[in-house]
């Protein structure tokens, strides 16, 4: 890593220390600063588009992502935030789109799979939410929220039978799980 990265990777560090204290104000002055000297990087953009959608600020976030991901065309944790941009704006097939191209870039990125599954979930398309959740538990078969998530559909779909098995899963991995 050359000095001028491990600038940037300290910028940022900083400012994710601000994220992370829920002072999204000043993070964002921050972050503004550092996209002023460095415009051709990727992540600052990245940075400012979750600071952006933690402040409901959806189609400006929806931009940063743009940016972010036309800078790195490769960065698939650019394309699910974009997805989750286009959730907050109720661009449902557009999110969809986004959480693929994120998949399509690395088919092993849970958050984006446990996102696109909710989406599915959330526009009605069951079957699509357990495929893409059970993706998810095929990887990773004591993930909790995956368990739930499924649970959850299962009950809408009225099959109790699959939805305690799967709250009960849950559960037994995290016996604070009150389902």
């Amino acid at each position: 890593m050359n000095a001028s990265n491990r600038k940037l990777d300290s910028k940022l560090n900083e400012a994710q220390l601000l994220f992370n204290h829920k002072q999204f104000e000043l993070c964002l002055l921050k972050i503004n600063k550092i996209i002023k000297h460095y415009k051709n990087e990727y992540l600052p953009y990245n940075y400012r588009g979750i600071i952006l959608l933690s402040l409901k600020k959806y189609i400006e976030a929806l931009e940063d992502f743009k940016k972010s991901t036309s800078l790195n065309p490769s960065f698939s944790e650019g394309y699910n935030n974009l997805g989750l941009a286009c959730v907050g704006l109720n661009r449902e097939d557009q999110a969809i789109d986004a959480y693929k191209k994120a998949l399509s870039i690395n088919p092993n990125a849970i958050n984006t799979k446990i996102n696109l599954g909710i989406l599915y979930s959330q526009i009605y398309l069951y079957s699509q939410a357990i495929e893409a959740l059970q993706s998810v538990l095929n990887a990773m078969p004591l993930h909790e929220h995956s368990h739930q998530l499924i649970a959850d559909i299962y009950l809408k779909l009225l099959k109790y039978d699959l939805a305690l098995s799967h709250h009960i899963k849950a559960r037994e991995i995290n016996p604070l799980n009150f389902m």
